[in-house]
């Protein structure tokens, strides 16, 4: 299945960046966020503005947001 994925510059070094990825079918968000090199603990994933936990079963053309988590005072 194809998903396609829209990454913050912070992540990519580059302007906000959408890039598309195979997946195998039954994959999640974790196995995504892993396949894209990114560290599940640094970011956020949206599909249609709404945040999705990592354990969230991909679909064949979700549109995911991976969005930098920002903490401190």
């Amino acid at each position: 299945m194809k998903i396609f994925v829209t990454l913050p510059r912070n992540i990519t070094k580059e302007a906000k960046v959408g890039t598309s990825r195979k997946m195998s079918d039954g994959s999640r968000v974790l196995d995504l966020v892993r396949a894209m090199g990114v560290r599940p603990d640094e970011v956020l994933a949206l599909i249609k503005d709404v945040p999705v936990p990592l354990d969230h079963v991909l679909h064949d053309g979700d549109r995911i947001e991976l969005l930098t988590i920002v903490s401190g005072g």
